[in-house]
């Protein structure tokens, strides 16, 4: 069962925190956000908080660097593309909740036969936890639809710059086999890393 109740950010909060500098160099910012397993790196400078860069910013950073060089144009099943593990509109935020965890995943497409529905994120699991959507809530009712496709013979770069532009930390990737794929912010920044670094 989850806890119910309020808790408090003093509770939550990781004390071992990675910070920047506005100067710093972004590959090695992206080396630490890829290495760390974390969404975002506070910006300090002087003591003061500037402001946080994302895996988000960085994605769509490294992604339009001279650096890059050729492996702009890598389609993105070059990344080794995860085979997307579906579910039906019927499956409750509870079931997808166990999935992601015995999965250890962050994004679960939802399908109906062969058409793409949407999409539920772990950012929409926490939101449902934060607005006390009930666990037996259907996905078709709670899901992100306008879910962006893309297929696997897109370059590189312009599947990180969709990313970062948009916001998203996943794309559901299309292909000659008729599965889906997922790529996602995390695979993209390392892929990026080791081909600037």
């Amino acid at each position: 069962d989850r806890e119910t109740g309020p808790r408090w950010v003093r509770d939550l909060m990781h004390r071992d925190v990675v910070t920047v500098n506005p100067s710093d160099d972004a590959v090695a910012a992206a080396i630490e956000v890829f290495a760390r397993g974390v969404g975002c790196l506070p910006v300090i400078e002087g003591g003061k908080l500037l402001g946080i860069i994302s895996d988000m910013d960085l994605v769509g950073l490294l992604a339009r660097s001279d650096r890059l060089g050729d492996s702009a144009s890598d389609p993105i099943s070059r990344l080794g593309v995860a085979q997307a593990f579906v579910v039906s509109p019927d499956a409750s935020l509870g079931q997808i909740d166990e999935v992601m965890h015995a999965k250890s995943i962050r994004h679960v497409p939802i399908v109906e036969g062969d058409r793409l529905l949407g999409i539920v994120s772990d950012h929409d699991m926490r939101r449902a936890a934060g607005e006390g959507i009930a666990w037996t809530e259907s996905a078709h009712a709670f899901m992100t639809e306008g879910v962006v496709t893309v297929h696997e013979d897109l370059p590189v770069a312009q599947a990180a710059a969709a990313m970062s532009d948009r916001r998203i930390g996943a794309l559901v990737v299309t292909g000659e086999s008729g599965d889906l794929g997922i790529v996602t912010t995390t695979d993209m920044l390392g892929y990026l890393i080791d081909s600037i670094a």
